[in-house]
């Protein structure tokens, strides 16, 4: 396949983002100044909302909507079964009822079927989630919601930019919530933002907030560097002849999968808000966010058909379960699950051929020792992604060759194995 290899993913950061925010760190601004009003005004304009509040990532947005409902304790809250463990334990933490609800493993979203079946007397809310940026029904989850009286949540966290029969997600819950990873689509060294259309939870967010203690320059600093180290490490030269042989090592040392593990959240067993998760977002996160903001459609647009050129790659081979369309739905393939009966050999050989990739970090969290008292019965299709799904690298910083790469490789891969 050629000296040249292929990360998993590079970080979204642009060349315009880190201009933008240079002033700023020559100036000392970091924490405080005028950039987290106006990122805040620009994204609510973006997604087509009254307001927009920033908040310190998108785990605290989650838990952020769930406090503004002033839901009781034991209330209800139904969430996809195939989701980041993380999102459960934000419920958790709060004394509230995660209610599992099955996926379809066809699209990975949930079904107004199964949010339907998961209904009790205790039910106050559904976790609306557009996972790996494909819309979900959004229609017949919505009218189940209203016939029975329950408050929308919409996670649209993997999907900034999406559209549903023409209108962004974030438009259909009475919250909507957004994450900013490093390996989100809108970058802002972590944080999250928080969308509305009621001024009175507006108000209540940003009194709650208020209260947070501002984040330490040293935490901004040392996120800012590690983006831009791990940029440098994922350029084609630096990734093909220093970081892949390193992760080849690893892979027949088989250490691959404890590597994997080193980044699965830590905290689905705590019972309380660590203090580092109750910071203010800063000035200089905000100032990146509006570059980065100004930049979303058109990488949204160049991922969206790098994914297109993958999924047309690769249809016809047998061995492979691709995602299916999303219908009446604009998606942005912020992740492109796969799926095979020979995952672990699969990903083994790809990583071989110079194309790195991951079972990514979803958990089929009804299956999950640590909710065990929260299953009152088994998702098949939770499980069955749980068990096969993987991701094949998708990203707007790579070149037209690198995704050409990622399509020959798995080819070759699926013929070698005959994925079942």
């Amino acid at each position: 396949m050629g000296w040249r290899k292929v990360p998993r993913f590079r970080p979204y950061i642009t060349g315009q983002a880190v201009r933008r925010i240079l002033p700023l760190l020559m100036q000392g601004k970091i924490r405080d100044g005028e950039w987290v009003e106006r990122f805040e005004r620009e994204f609510a304009a973006y997604i087509g909302r009254q307001f927009a509040v920033a908040v310190p990532s998108g785990r605290m947005a989650l838990l952020l909507c769930l406090r503004m409902l002033e839901l009781r304790e034991g209330d209800g809250i139904i969430v996809p079964a195939f989701t980041v463990p993380e999102v459960v334990t934000m419920i958790r933490v709060l004394g509230l009822t995660p209610q599992f609800a099955d996926v379809d493993p066809e699209t990975c979203n949930l079904t107004a079927e199964a949010v339907e079946a998961r209904i009790t007397t205790a039910t106050r809310a559904v976790l609306l989630t557009h996972l790996f940026g494909k819309p979900t029904q959004v229609a017949e989850i919505l009218a189940v919601a209203a016939a029975n009286g329950l408050t929308v949540i919409e996670d649209a966290a993997q999907a900034c930019g999406a559209s549903y029969r023409g209108v962004r997600t974030g438009n259909f819950g009475r919250l909507a919530t957004f994450s900013f990873g490093l390996v989100k689509n809108l970058n802002t060294l972590g944080g999250g933002m928080i969308v509305t259309d009621d001024p009175a939870l507006a108000q209540g967010l940003r009194r709650e907030l208020a209260e947070f203690p501002p984040a330490p320059r040293r935490t901004v600093l040392k996120n800012l560097l590690f983006c831009v180290l791990l940029r440098l490490a994922t350029q084609p030269v630096v990734y093909s002849l220093a970081v892949h042989p390193l992760l080849r090592l690893l892979d027949r040392a088989g250490a691959m999968d404890r590597v994997d593990r080193a980044f699965d959240e830590k905290e689905i067993g705590m019972t309380e808000i660590p203090p580092a998760y109750r910071r203010k977002f800063t000035n200089l996160q905000a100032a990146l966010g509006c570059a980065m903001l100004a930049d979303l459609d058109r990488l949204n647009d160049r991922r969206r058909r790098f994914a297109e050129s993958v999924l047309a790659g690769l249809s016809d081979l047998p061995g492979l379960r691709l995602p299916a369309r999303a219908g009446d739905a604009r998606e942005i393939h912020l992740n492109l699950l796969v799926r095979t009966g020979q995952r672990g050999e699969i990903l083994r050989r790809l990583r071989r051929a110079g194309v790195d990739t991951t079972r990514g970090y979803l958990r089929d969290c009804a299956a999950l020792p640590v909710f065990a008292e929260y299953a009152r019965q088994t998702c098949p299709g939770a499980a069955q992604l749980a068990a096969d799904g993987f991701y094949l690298p998708v990203n707007p910083f790579f070149s037209e060759k690198e995704i050409g790469r990622v399509i020959r490789a798995t080819r070759k891969v699926l013929r070698e194995v005959g994925g079942s």
